[in-house]
């Protein structure tokens, strides 16, 4: 690791000189904290230190877009952008990593018309929830095609993938590590053939934008023939997002169906600017009737209202309120509240709330900037109820942390 560390140091020194002149490109960062903790849980009565560490190291290499293109009419362009070396160091025992992070596309543009070469977008979680995020993993393929159409104020894509390629790795890996959606192919075969796409399974979707005025519309789909061995999927949603100004709000829906079961959700979010702060009021709502694995059957439906307020320059406060499973027999409902006050030389900072079944969290602390730069002393104490002492006596921690 110290030797990688080195080598990308050296990297970001060449870089800083070999790319000043690529316009757009940031100069490599570094940055990292460490903090030493001492906490003493009140319910179990242990005590001890906690020592977590960071550091991160940036090297870009091009930043912004480099675009390449031909000319006249019909020509063909490729686009890279955003590319950068990460190193990550994460505490004493954590994970160290590297990564390597890029950005490319190409397409072949014939005025408003474009032909995508690449992996296409089939993905239709317009409320992004994890239930559909779930689908989305499942809707993937290994490469494909799009054919687009793009203004100022209207796009669309049609794009199809084949959920493998024409060729055959390793048969045996192939087959003991398919996905339970896909039959690659049957296991007697497998001496001779793996994840090649023997069945010629292809995905199909399309995505939409049109702008009118201060509104944003979405509409995205995607259709999968051969999802399971019986039952195809198909999924769509839409997302309306509006900025008025001194308003905002957002419009969310998803449906997706596998044989005879179906899942849906709908969201709607209002936030306006009152002056002192925002007022926000959301709903969700979901219904299932799927057996389909990993996702639950029933309705569940929620409202909230936050107020986010900056009451003075050094006052911070958020208020919340959640009604929820608003279709059970008894409904719940939570209350929260979270403030913090910057007196300079300390930060006093309370989250509490109460619900329900009386459960009281509350996480009360403050921080205190040291004379020494980059240095902050923290004191806290959390418990996941204080309504209930005996069984939730909670944590009380103090810690430094430096950073740079």
């Amino acid at each position: 690791m110290k030797k990688l560390f080195l080598m990308l140091l050296a990297i970001a020194l060449v870089g800083s000189f070999a790319f000043a002149e690529v316009t757009g490109v940031e100069a490599p960062s570094v940055s990292g904290s460490i903090t030493t903790t001492f906490g003493y849980n009140l319910d179990l009565e242990a005590s001890g230190f906690n020592n977590d560490a960071s550091v991160d190291v940036v090297v870009p290499l091009a930043g912004g877009s480099a675009t390449g293109a031909g000319s006249g009419g019909v020509y063909a362009e490729i686009t890279i952008s955003d590319i950068e070396i990460s190193l990550s160091v994460d505490g004493e025992d954590g994970d160290d990593e590297v990564s390597y992070d890029a950005s490319v596309s190409a397409k072949i543009v014939m005025g408003a018309l474009y032909i995508g070469l690449g992996e296409p977008d089939l993905s239709f979680n317009a409320v992004e929830l994890e239930d559909f995020q779930d689908f989305n993993a499942n809707v993937k393929g290994t490469g494909g095609i799009s054919l687009g159409y793009v203004t100022d104020a209207f796009s669309f894509e049609v794009g199809v993938k084949s959920k493998e390629d024409y060729s055959a790795d390793d048969a045996e890996a192939a087959v003991a590590e398919e996905d339970e959606w896909y039959d690659t192919t049957p296991e007697e075969d497998a001496s001779s053939a793996d994840f090649a796409n023997l069945d010629n399974n292809y995905l199909f979707g399309l995505n939409a934008s049109i702008t009118a005025g201060p509104a944003v519309v979405d509409v995205y789909a995607a259709y999968d023939p051969s999802y399971t061995a019986a039952d195809a999927l198909m999924g769509f949603g839409a997302n309306v997002a509006a900025d008025f100004g001194v308003a905002t709000l957002d419009l969310g829906f998803d449906y997706v169906t596998v044989g005879d079961d179906y899942g849906m959700d709908l969201s709607a979010e209002l936030g306006a600017d009152v002056g002192v702060g925002t007022l926000t009021v959301n709903f969700l709502m979901q219904k299932w009737e799927t057996v389909v694995p990993g996702l639950l059957e029933g309705d569940y439906m929620e409202a909230g209202l936050t107020f986010d307020a900056a009451l003075a320059d050094e006052l911070t406060l958020v208020l919340g309120f959640t009604l929820e499973d608003l279709t059970a027999d008894e409904m719940g409902w939570e209350a929260t509240l979270e403030a913090a006050y910057d007196l300079g030389a300390v930060v006093p900072y309370l989250e509490t709330g109460y619900d329900k079944d009386g459960v009281i969290p509350l996480t009360i602390g403050a921080d205190f900037p040291l004379v020494i730069d980059n240095a902050v002393l923290n004191v806290e104490y959390a418990s996941d109820d204080v309504a209930d002492f005996d069984n939730n006596k909670g944590l009380f921690t103090v810690g430094v942390t430096v950073s740079f």
